[in-house]
């Protein structure tokens, strides 16, 4: 693939006129993951199974739900999901079982 190709797909993506990485959504929820992304995610939580999937960034909330509702269909695993951000900057963000949702810097040590 050559380095034009990648460039285009980018442009296309970002700046398109409904800005695709801004309308992705997951039952509803925002998700600021390109589409193809998503796919390799779940092909990868179906083949490893994982108990655990930490995420940095959270936003509104929708990958780690994506993550957690995957989890349930593999039935196992719980997300962390930490954010800068916190439950009064972001109110509905989605609520699950598998999804605890952490604020301070992924680079903390305490964190």
């Amino acid at each position: 693939m050559t380095q034009e190709v990648v460039d285009a797909f980018h442009t296309l993506y970002y700046n398109n006129w409904n800005r695709t990485w801004e309308t992705t959504t997951w039952m509803g929820v925002k998700v600021l993951k390109c589409p193809t992304d998503l796919w390799i995610y779940q092909e990868l939580i179906h083949a490893l199974q994982p108990d655990l999937i930490i995420e940095t960034g959270t936003a509104f909330g929708g990958s780690a739900y994506y993550f957690a509702s995957l989890m349930d269909i593999v039935g196992s695993g719980r997300v962390i999901t930490i954010d800068l951000c916190g439950k009064s900057d972001f109110p509905d963000r989605p609520k699950h079982d598998r999804i605890e949702y952490w604020q301070g810097s992924s680079v903390d040590p305490l964190i």
